[in-house]
């Protein structure tokens, strides 16, 4: 979806100039991202100091944020 006035100019080629000059473009449109890759690092980290800190299980009685939920 385009604003028409982020439009600034049309300019008519042929399809032959519009296909050779998308080719020569090197931009995605769209950069796709994954959350799951982006914390992956961070959740490893955690695990492993978790095991080399001998705590590798979850105290689930334990409320350390005292959150009511």
């Amino acid at each position: 979806m385009l604003n028409p006035s982020s439009i600034y100019a049309i300019n008519p080629v042929t399809e032959e100039v519009a296909k050779a000059r998308a080719e020569q473009i090197k931009f995605k449109p769209i950069t796709a991202w994954d959350i799951r890759q982006m914390i992956k690092p961070a959740v490893d980290e955690t695990a492993q100091r978790r095991i080399e800190s001998g705590d590798d299980e979850e105290d689930d009685d334990e409320e350390e944020d005292n959150l009511p939920y």
